[in-house]
């Protein structure tokens, strides 16, 4: 990958996991938690969400020392505080859900967007649009994995009525977990599955629906 395309990624990138918090955040304050507002998270700021690991160290890296993968990272998690949902387990399942639907949405007007500027504007930029789609398409399957920190686990502790105590000490383990399944190619071949199948069919429907070669948003 070119050293231009990278940042061009990786500026998407930052731009995806702000949304993403965003969400997180917008979601929880109108069910009724001020916490995301009092931590200065409601904003489209980046420089509110950025996580010196997650959004600098690790892309970063990635992009320098593994120049052909798609860049991969996660910004600061937003605070919520359940308590003052009116039903802290909707609360939870719906403040946790508005990250990756978040990463869908983007995904999705990327790709109509894309096709727009390929089937009227004949302009070659098509394959930034389906970047973008790919990356948020990844952020969201990633995300719904049930280990915390990620979305999934706050959905994994209300199905399995997990209470706070063993929530916390399951997420004292998570990350270790994480390492461990990224690790098992069973686990990354089916991540991988999903992704692709989420973006075949995404970009599929899109390219049907404007009459565009299916590797206009992303070459195949």
């Amino acid at each position: 990958m070119h050293i231009t395309q990278g940042l061009i990624l990786y500026l998407l990138l930052i731009i995806s996991l702000s949304l993403h918090e965003w969400a997180h955040g917008f979601v929880a304050y109108k069910l009724g938690d001020k916490t995301p507002l009092l931590f200065g998270r409601l904003t489209l700021n980046p420089l509110a969400h950025i996580d010196l690991v997650g959004t600098v160290i690790v892309p970063l890296s990635m992009l320098l020392l593994l120049p052909g993968f798609v860049l991969f990272g996660w910004a600061k998690p937003v605070p919520i505080n359940p308590n003052y949902f009116k039903n802290s387990d909707l609360g939870e399942i719906f403040t946790g859900l508005a990250g990756p639907i978040m990463n869908l949405s983007i995904a999705t007007i990327s790709a109509i967007l894309g096709a727009i500027c390929v089937k009227f504007f004949d302009m070659q930029i098509g394959p930034l649009f389906g970047l973008m789609m790919l990356v948020n398409i990844m952020l969201c399957v990633f995300n719904m994995i049930p280990v915390p920190p990620l979305d999934g686990s706050h959905i994994l502790r209300v199905l399995f009525r997990m209470s706070s105590l063993a929530f916390y000490n399951f997420s004292r383990y998570g990350f270790f977990i994480l390492l461990v399944l990224i690790n098992i190619p069973s686990f990354r071949n089916a991540i991988l599955t999903v992704v692709l199948y989420l973006f075949n069919t995404l970009n599929g429907t899109i390219c049907d629906i404007f009459v565009i070669p299916l590797d206009s948003l992303f070459p195949l």
